[in-house]
């Protein structure tokens, strides 16, 4: 799980400091406004605009979402402090804590597909998708 920890963070920011996400075609038009794809995303409790561009990914694991602040701030014992301020997700402290609570809520699954050597599942289990399978297998 350690290892696990340290490729999520290689893979989400390269730097191995927490960071905003960046704008791309995954998140934005190019239309509207910036992260104007997240706005009505239901399955991240988002509930339109300017949802997309306030609970954009952030910290560590680049958590996105209302819904995601709201659960992982009830997680790590701040409450609602992330979804009224989502930008907290950026400082080292929460941004590890958000880590650890992430990685600790999906362990079983996690623990799982690395037993069966299922690097791409591991990784889906963190950010839907292979964003950073590549980077993540070679650590």
């Amino acid at each position: 799980m350690m290892l696990m920890a340290i490729a999520t963070v290689y893979v989400e920011t390269e730097s191995f400091k927490p960071i905003s996400e960046y704008l791309s075609e995954y998140n934005t038009t190019f239309i509207s406004h910036d992260f104007d794809k997240y706005d009505d995303r239901k399955d991240l409790g988002n509930t339109g605009a300017p949802d997309g561009a306030r609970f954009k990914g952030r910290g560590y694991i680049q958590l996105t979402g209302r819904a995601n602040y709201r659960n992982i701030g009830e997680l790590i014992g701040s409450g609602n402090a992330l979804e009224r301020q989502p930008e907290l997700a950026n400082d080292g402290d929460i941004a590890g804590q958000m880590l650890a609570a992430s990685l600790k809520r999906q362990e079983a699954s996690i623990r799982a597909a690395l037993e069966a050597h299922d690097l791409a599942k591991a990784r889906r289990i963190v950010n839907v998708g292979h964003h950073g399978l590549p980077e993540f297998e070679r650590c």
